[in-house]
């Protein structure tokens, strides 16, 4: 992603001296509304591409928290058979001690 953002960043910079260039006349019209079309073109691509990895990282951002969710209740129920194997020597109902 910090790719497209550069190249996004780098497209305008390119964008600004055309623009700069053309009011200068160093740059004829016809050119400049060849390269300003090209430049239109790159700038949506770039901000569709921008978008579609912006929800690629927000899926898995969402995906790494469930699977650190499932870890911990693994992890809070890992040892649930010494628990009840506990219970049942102490002849004690293990829902009654938890409550």
């Amino acid at each position: 992603m910090i790719f497209c953002l550069s190249g996004n960043f780098q497209n305008n910079i390119l964008a600004e001296t055309l623009c700069e260039d053309n009011a200068l006349g160093r740059l004829p019209d016809a050119r400049y509304a060849a390269l300003d079309a090209q430049y239109a073109k790159e700038q949506e691509a770039l901000s569709k591409e921008i978008t579609e990895l912006e929800k690629s990282v927000k899926g898995y951002n969402q995906g790494k928290r469930s699977a650190e969710k499932f870890i911990a209740m693994i992890d809070k129920y890992q040892d649930f058979d010494t628990m009840k194997q506990h219970n049942m020597t102490c002849g004690g109902n293990w829902r009654a001690e938890q409550a």
